[in-house]
């Protein structure tokens, strides 16, 4: 793992995969579609890389609390890290009703 990151994100479960796996031994090109995601369904994920011949690589979700120490410390997580929900919409305009606020 590369020695330029804290030990926090050379333990994250998608550093590994990102750094050793993707990029050592597999070499897979750096495109939006070299790797598909599937987020928060395990079944679904083993079944779309039985279906398209490719590898399901199963990861523990990421804890907050280590999302946040590594932005801490001035680090950005790998690529494809996060999913943080609910999403807003393209688009949507918030406004605060309360003007005191």
């Amino acid at each position: 793992m590369p020695a330029e990151h804290s030990p926090r994100w050379r333990g994250l479960d998608t550093a590994v995969l990102d750094h050793l796996l993707v990029r050592g031994v597999w070499d897979v090109p750096e495109n939006e579609r070299s790797v598909e995601v599937v987020h928060d369904d395990p079944v679904a994920a083993a079944d779309r890389a039985r279906h398209t011949g490719g590898t399901a690589v199963i990861l523990n979700p990421l804890r907050v609390e280590d999302v946040l120490a590594i932005a801490g410390e001035g680090e950005r997580v790998p690529r494809k890290s996060t999913s943080f929900g609910p999403k807003p919409r393209t688009g949507l305009v918030l406004r605060l009703l309360d003007a005191a606020r």
